[in-house]
């Protein structure tokens, strides 16, 4: 839903303080950018809202120095509501609330009314004149980045004392710079300020590949994928919120994305949601809320498992004993149009590496980019190991050859041989070695996660990082 925030002040016109408050009112989506230059009555960000929870008429905004403003909210849009409590899924004719409050002595007091509506925003502008102001505010922002700010290393700085302490008394922050991250929202009535946490996430692809960015969060990745001889499809990644308070947010980001697409659809990544009771393994008891939330989900996105090869659970807390708990957070679903499209696509869980999550490998049917040629040379060609620097036997064996003269090539020849020799009887096959040691971790993902089997696991870990 399409909010304003009436009255802002210029210096909060911010996306990272809209983030902030899209987020303390349910989670941000995306933000109005059609006035560059944050010049216009108000700043309209797009929201999600719990219907079960009271609208929120204002704010209040953090304006340094101790001190807040309030900022009145009107929402764009907005069905019937219930004027007493503010609630989206009744009226006040059918409002509880109002019925257990009547008082025949005391007159009955409404919070809420028409006057939180706002009608929907008619664009009227420019196109040629605000891309403009999105130049002019680019290379605003580029001149303040590029203005050279002093660093500890600077011969004409002053130094009070060690490193952490000259930066904090003589330097900004380096989040702060050139950021109002942090400047956001007040917390509890107020609300949070900035994002704390891990999580979050990235997606990369080729340049052979044609992909669109449509929307995105801190929480999801909204892409349209150009497939060659195939057309168009969705591709959605998703981080759901790990906070119980906040897992509902999830169900609605996926109901949102749904009602404004058509067309093949795949959706993956950590919903930190689980569907049935047999996707989880200790601890409490099963939570069906939860569960209900995904369930809604696959029901109204139209959604099919796509299923998996390898570890059951994908998420483990990595405590031993009988307080180990594992579940399966992460999986990818997709509509028909997409699976009749790549049906003989497939997810693998791989083998576990350091993180509670394990990576998960998602295989499509027709393949990615141009076919690959059969290798018709079998001969295995020489590499230079990063690896072979940590040692510094390798310093030497190249200093050696290079003290000896001759051409180029024959330097080069003569060093890869030397390499090649030293590196079989310093660490032997370790690409072999490597292979053994996810095979062992494998094998220790299925059995009881004891203190001992934990253990294990990490001396595989730092066995394959050296």
């Amino acid at each position: 839903m399409w909010v304003r925030l009436l009255d802002v002040s210029f210096n909060k016109r911010y996306v990272s303080v809209m983030y902030d408050v899209g987020e303390f009112l349910g989670g941000f989506m995306e933000m109005d950018d059609s006035d560059p230059l944050g010049w216009g009555e108000n700043m309209r960000i797009k929201v999600l809202i719990d219907i079960n929870k009271p609208l929120r008429r204002g704010l209040f905004l953090a304006m340094g120095n101790n001190q807040s403003r309030c900022i009145d909210i009107k929402y764009e849009r907005l069905a019937d509501f219930c004027f007493f409590c503010g609630r989206l899924d009744h009226t006040e004719r059918e409002c509880q609330q109002k019925e257990q409050a009547k008082d025949d002595e005391k007159k009955m007091v409404y919070q809420y009314g028409p006057w939180l509506r706002a009608s929907p925003k008619k664009f009227r502008f420019d196109a040629g004149e605000k891309e403009f102001e999105k130049a002019w505010v680019e290379s605003l922002r580029t001149s303040i980045i590029t203005r050279k700010i002093p660093t500890y290393n600077d011969p004409n700085v002053i130094k009070l004392g060690q490193v952490g302490a000259a930066r904090k008394l003589c330097f900004a922050s380096p989040i702060k710079q050139g950021s109002e991250k942090g400047v956001g929202v007040k917390q509890s009535r107020e609300a949070g300020i900035g994002r704390k946490g891990s999580g979050g996430l990235a997606l990369l692809w080729k340049d052979s590949f044609d992909v669109e960015i449509k929307s995105f969060s801190m929480n999801h990745i909204d892409a349209w994928v150009r497939w060659p001889n195939i057309g168009r499809w969705k591709f959605t990644g998703i981080y759901g919120s790990s906070k119980e308070e906040n897992k509902f947010k999830t169900g609605l980001l996926l109901d949102n994305l749904h009602n404004n697409h058509s067309g093949p659809w795949i959706c993956g990544g950590d919903f930190n949601l689980m569907l049935t009771s047999n996707e989880k393994k200790g601890g409490r008891e099963f939570n069906i809320v939860e569960a209900e939330i995904l369930r809604n989900v696959v029901a109204v996105c139209e959604f099919e498992d796509i299923g998996y090869m390898g570890h059951d659970y994908t998420w483990t807390d990595n405590t031993g004993g009988e307080g180990n708990v594992q579940g399966r957070l992460d999986r990818f679903f997709a509509n028909k149009e997409w699976c009749a499209l790549f049906s003989r696509s497939f997810v693998s869980h791989l083998s576990k590496r350091k993180s509670d999550h394990l990576p998960l490998l998602f295989c499509i049917s027709e393949g990615v980019g141009k076919p690959k040629k059969k290798k018709l040379n079998t001969k295995k060609h020489y590499k230079f190991e990063e690896m072979w620097l940590r040692d510094e036997m390798c310093g030497d064996i190249v200093a050696n050859v290079w003290h000896y003269g001759g051409v180029i090539c024959s330097k080069i020849a003569h060093t890869s041989i030397n390499l090649s020799a030293w590196s079989h009887n310093k660490f032997g096959d370790f690409v072999k070695e490597l292979k053994d040691c996810r095979a062992c971790m494998e094998c220790l993902m299925k059995e009881d996660q004891t203190d001992d089997t934990i253990a294990q696991m990490r001396a595989l870990d730092d066995r394959m990082d050296k």
